[in-house]
């Protein structure tokens, strides 16, 4: 899928996941906590020798996208990356476009591994800050262990569902990746169609299976 924003995107969040550790110890509360443990449980993945070989990389992304969808707000969040257009699908158009938009993440994050081959990263936990309406922030910075010229600020953007902090955007940086995704997709929808966008990112899935 040829989209100017994915090199950056794709690079920020995949130095995010090749994480060595958890967070610094520093005390944190339950949005940190709970985002502490998907980071862990991805670190374990990529850490998985076994599931390294090419005859599991399907295996491998199945894990990574289990963890993953129990954390992120795919829904909401592909509803906010549509835009205004997202009201004019049907129902069966919307549900067909999440798993598509979710493979999206997905793809970003296995891509950024393979680049990385595996090479450690630490994170520092900055801050957590609680918001009204169930929301919160929890603020880590990426540096690299051999360089720590080399880092960069992430800050979740969370929301409590029962006892669950969701992932509902992602500012890499102080920019938005929800917002970075709503203007490349509908400049696609303005410009061609909502057809061409679903195409792409078919296309997209299809090349990255090949790769793997």
């Amino acid at each position: 899928m040829q989209l100017g924003w994915r090199s950056r995107v794709v690079g920020a969040i995949g130095s995010l996941l090749l994480l060595s550790g958890a967070f610094a110890t520093v005390k944190a509360g339950e949005p940190a906590e709970q985002m502490q443990q998907t980071l862990d449980a991805l670190v374990r993945i990529f850490e998985d020798t076994a599931l390294s070989s090419p005859d599991r990389a399907q295996e491998r992304r199945e894990k990574i996208q289990q963890v993953l969808s129990k954390r992120f707000a795919y829904e909401a969040m592909a509803k906010r990356s549509l835009g205004r257009h997202w009201d004019e699908l049907t129902s069966a158009q919307q549900q067909a476009f999440i798993p598509l938009f979710s493979s999206l993440l997905e793809q970003m994050h296995t891509q950024r591994i393979e680049k990385y081959g595996g090479k450690k990263k630490s994170v520092v936990f900055k801050n957590e800050s609680l918001k009204k309406d169930n929301m919160a922030t929890v603020t880590i910075e990426i540096a690299d262990p051999n360089d720590p010229t080399i880092n960069e600020d992430v800050e979740y953007r969370l929301q409590k569902h029962g006892d669950t902090w969701l992932v509902h955007d992602l500012l890499i940086d102080g920019g938005s990746m929800i917002t970075n995704f709503r203007t490349q997709f509908d400049r696609v929808i303005r410009q061609e169609s909502y057809d061409e966008l679903v195409r792409r990112l078919k296309q997209s899935s299809i090349s990255t299976e090949k790769a793997n």
